[in-house]
């Protein structure tokens, strides 16, 4: 069993770096969702940005798959482990989740009017400013009403560093 799990997350690494999203995608497809979830953890602290780019996008699609299968909860464990890495208390800060968690939202739209007012909330908050920006112009061409309330923070934000 742990030599599979080595060879997974080898494979994951391996596929993203590639840019083969659906290998991972089908990946998950073939075991379990929340599995893969677990093992695109790692990469999504990856020093190559593209291959981190690349696990957040491939977490999006498999949260999806995985609300498509009617595992609503299981999206919403995602999304509450990204806001739990977001928290200094975590000792793993995740500095692209801001990113991470638009990339839930954009893929199951049914969780924005949740998170979308929480993906908001990070826009004045260091480390997410970049991140909440780039997570606001990922969902918000999907749901424009959304952040209506923010524009013109966001507007001001972009005059930050």
């Amino acid at each position: 069993m742990r030599r599979d799990k080595l060879h997974d997350k080898a494979a994951i690494r391996t596929w993203l770096a590639d840019g083969d999203l659906d290998a991972v995608v089908d990946h998950a497809r073939g075991g379990t969702a929340k599995r893969t979830v677990r093992l695109l953890m790692r990469p999504a602290f990856d020093p190559d940005p593209l291959v981190r780019g690349r696990a957040l996008v491939a977490l999006g699609r498999i949260c999806a798959l995985m609300a498509a299968d009617g595992d609503r909860e299981g999206v919403l464990e995602v999304l509450r482990r990204i806001r739990w890495w977001m928290n200094d208390e975590s000792g793993a800060l995740m500095w692209n989740g801001a990113e991470a968690m638009a990339e839930v939202i954009a893929a199951v739209p049914e969780m924005a009017d949740e998170y979308g007012s929480i993906l908001a909330s990070h826009l004045w908050e260091e480390p997410f400013e970049r991140g909440t920006r780039l997570g606001i112009a990922r969902v918000g061409p999907l749901r424009p009403a959304l952040f209506a309330d923010v524009v013109d923070d966001l507007r001001r934000s972009l005059d930050h560093d």
